[in-house]
């Protein structure tokens, strides 16, 4: 498979492990199993991707390529993350997009590299919330508590619905600010970035391109390896290959 030959092409070149973190696009099908360690699903319920990073025994080049996914795993995936890198640097990529959970993996990176023209967004939490007109629809855990507290005779629901939002939006505001420690930013940009990323100041899924990220102080650059541009040209053909059968 010329995918497969992409990330042992890369590999060799880097002398990293290659690590694509993807929203499923097999769901009919399996993934063929030479690509199990190289693509992860972004709500990886089986664990894989702790798995791969528990055998790697050298640094890793994690590429970022979703709209974003559960906050739940994100945060396992982080926590994950950042104890592999006691022992191993990991560098993050984002050759087009990486929305939301993406965004917070991006940010793990000791350098994040992006396309040219690539952007990432928020990683303020979204909250479920059954209203009459949108059943499920998500909103943003700031809204929720800044709304709510306006409210008067509010049901056991909406007391839960608010503690819901408030834990889940100070845990973001905590985790972004522990990823960032860790990185060795300065007090200035961690606050620019939390203000920016956290606080619901702009909505979920404000486009954030290299200059803006560089703006609040976030060590990008604007470079993607031929290597991973290979993966990725490959990663389509794939796709649509993969959708066909």
């Amino acid at each position: 498979a010329k995918l497969y030959g992409a990330f042992i092409y890369a590999e060799t070149l880097a002398d990293k492990k290659i690590i694509l973190i993807t929203n499923k696009f097999w769901k009919k099908n399996p993934l063929d199993s030479m690509l199990r360690d190289h693509i992860i699903d972004i709500d990886d319920s089986n664990n894989n991707f702790i798995r791969t990073l528990t055998h790697c025994d050298k640094d890793i080049c994690l590429i970022l390529h979703t709209d974003g996914g559960s906050i739940d795993v994100n945060d396992a995936m982080v926590k994950s993350i950042l104890r592999f890198k006691l022992f191993h640097e990991i560098d993050t990529y984002v050759p087009y997009y990486a929305f939301s959970a993406g965004t917070e993996l991006a940010l793990t990176g000791k350098t994040i590299y992006m396309g040219k023209c690539a952007i990432m967004g928020n990683v303020d939490p979204q909250i479920p919330v059954e209203v009459p007109e949108h059943i499920n629809t998500s909103y943003q855990a700031d809204i929720i508590i800044n709304e709510h507290h306006k409210a008067t005779n509010l049901t056991l629901l909406d007391v839960c619905v608010i503690g819901n939002a408030s834990k889940y939006l100070q845990d973001s505001m905590s985790g972004i600010n522990n990823i960032l420690v860790k990185n060795n930013y300065p007090d200035e940009a961690i606050n620019k970035v939390i203000n920016q990323m956290c606080k619901g100041k702009t909505t979920h899924n404000t486009p954030l391109d290299v200059v803006d990220l560089q703006n609040l102080g976030l060590n990008v650059v604007e470079e993607m390896p031929d290597y991973i541009s290979r993966i990725m040209n490959e990663l389509y053909v794939y796709i649509d290959k993969f959708n066909e059968t």
